[in-house]
């Protein structure tokens, strides 16, 4: 047996960027709603913008809610002094701050009008989502759950590694000790309904206990099968993780479509400095960020709900 390189695809939440968060705050502060909490030498911070760091944050107790709020005040003063201290030394006027003021303010508004397009698309129907259960019994009728040993270590302390000796994960530990590594044990999960029906295929491929790794955050992660749970989804729940994962196909596919349109259409307007020509208006067409895809799904499932 052999370690095997298995890219799977995690289901996460991802925040909205400080970043974003701080330009749409720009953008919105001092209008209806916005009113004044506190003033950092004459810079206004409003209401609006104190609720938006708060990110949701809701409690029954009111002393609990008064530290959130004074914690999220707290980050905005902090914020927003020592941006000041910033512009007074006019770091804003350097050349990295122009470039990704600029790259962040494009990509954020591009991000909002990904978003725009993928709410736009109308929901799938109830009898689609039944259709798309029958048509993928892998991902309900036969769904199956992976319950999964893990070594997590680092990538940068590990690059260059040579993996396919190791048939184990007590030989990964092994192997990560005798470089004097810090590394994590842990067990998690994979389920069909959610995970990439590649990487499943290639799971299923492997010998029994072959061992099996992924690049994740920074991080090698090194993994074993321990056991397959059977875990037939049906009836009307089935339908309703359709209808999402429908919606969440269907809109990524429309936004996708429309952005080579927009692309394609925009090629004659584009003027190229010598030896910069691209060999093809539609290569490397993707979402504009790594995160706009996972707040996309999180957009669809909300309008499925809906």
């Amino acid at each position: 047996m052999k370690v095997n390189e298995v890219s799977t695809v995690l289901a996460v939440c991802l925040l909205m960027a400080t970043a974003g968060c701080d330009r749409i705050k720009r953008l919105t502060a001092g209008k209806a709603g916005g009113q004044v909490v506190a003033t950092v030498n004459g810079q206004e911070i409003t209401r609006l913008e104190l609720k938006d760091e708060m990110g949701g944050f809701s409690s029954q107790d009111p002393k609990i809610i008064k530290q959130a709020q004074d914690q999220a005040l707290q980050a905005i003063i902090l914020r927003d002094l020592l941006s000041q201290r910033a512009v007074a030394q006019k770091l804003n006027k350097v050349p990295f701050y122009t470039l990704n003021s600029r790259r962040g303010d494009r990509t954020l508004l591009a991000k909002m009008y990904e978003q725009k397009l993928f709410q736009s698309v109308l929901p799938p129907t109830k009898q689609e989502a039944e259709n798309y259960v029958v048509n993928h019994p892998e991902r309900y009728a036969n769904r199956r759950i992976y319950i999964i040993d893990q070594v997590v270590a680092s990538v940068k302390a590990l690059a260059g590694q040579d993996f396919k000796p190791l048939k184990s994960l007590d030989q990964v530990k092994a192997m990560l000790t005798a470089k004097d590594l810090v590394y994590e044990q842990t067990v998690s999960a994979i389920d069909t309904v959610t995970a990439d029906n590649e990487s499943i295929k290639r799971i299923d491929n492997l010998p029994p206990g072959e061992v099996f790794y992924y690049d994740q955050n920074g991080a090698y992660v090194f993994n074993v099968v321990t056991q397959v749970k059977s875990a037939p989804v049906t009836g009307e729940l089935a339908t309703r993780f359709a209808l999402e994962e429908l919606r969440k196909i269907q809109a990524e596919d429309f936004v996708h479509s429309q952005i080579v349109s927009v692309r394609l259409a925009a090629e004659p307007g584009i003027t190229y400095g010598k030896g910069y020509q691209l060999d093809r208006p539609d290569v490397g067409i993707r979402s504009v960020t790594a995160a706009a895809a996972a707040n996309n799904a999180a957009a669809a499932a909300a309008a499925a709900k809906k």
